[in-house]
């Protein structure tokens, strides 16, 4: 009684072509999320560097309200938009479109990168389990710090 016995051609050619197709489906979800996932980066990435490029050159008019420069900026490239200042080494927040909290991107590594490289830079960061396409522009028009705006774009990951 133990085992399970297949009777019939048809059965078994049923069983065979379940198999194989199993298999293929398999096979070519491996192939291809892979290289999805990497075109829908790098998409969002340089949609990002676009909309990071053509803020830049409007912030000169917003120094001094960087937190209503980040809000209104986020509204119209609908990402989170966040700008920093490279003090001593340490990354300072001046202004968060996220107005609940900015505790998640104290530390962020492609801001820091801008900041300290003066070179626009982009990548994704990882925030409490979710993958984000992000880009950082550094501000030009304040020399005497290391000014950059972050731009965040949505979970990248969608599965």
């Amino acid at each position: 009684m133990g085992r399970l016995r297949v009777h019939g051609i048809r059965l078994r050619l049923a069983l065979a072509l379940l198999v194989v197709v199993a298999g293929s489906l398999g096979v070519v979800y491996l192939i291809v999320v892979p290289s999805l996932e990497a075109e829908l980066i790098d998409a969002k990435l340089d949609q990002l560097e676009e909309d990071a490029l053509t803020v830049d050159r409007a912030y000169a008019i917003d120094i001094g309200s960087e937190q209503a420069f980040a809000e209104n900026t986020a509204s119209v490239v609908q990402a989170r938009v966040v700008v920093y200042s490279l003090l001593k080494n340490q990354l300072f927040i001046f202004g968060d479109s996220n107005t609940s909290q900015s505790r998640d991107v104290e530390r962020d590594p492609v801001a820091r990168r801008a900041s300290m490289t003066r070179k626009l830079q982009r990548g994704t960061v990882e925030r409490e389990g979710r993958r984000f396409a992000e880009v950082a522009v550094p501000l030009d028009e304040i020399p005497a710090d290391s000014r950059s705006i972050a731009f965040a774009g949505e979970n990248v990951k969608p599965w």
